[in-house]
């Protein structure tokens, strides 16, 4: 952020070494949010079996 105010000649070039960084905080949260929930998109479910792991503990009882 500092950058963006001294160097306002290379704005461009700023915003471009930063599109990256973006998307690894996008990816990053998105994993953390799918670890903490749990939730798997209706592919994944078909693909990896929805609920598996529960369905393991409920049978062992």
């Amino acid at each position: 952020m500092i950058a963006v105010f001294f160097n306002r000649n290379h704005l461009g070039k700023i915003f471009l070494a930063n599109v990256p960084a973006g998307l690894s905080w996008i990816a990053w949260v998105a994993l953390l949010v799918w670890a903490a929930t749990g939730k798997m998109s209706g592919k994944l479910a078909q693909k990896y079996g929805s609920g598996s792991a529960q369905k393991a503990l409920i049978s062992e009882r």
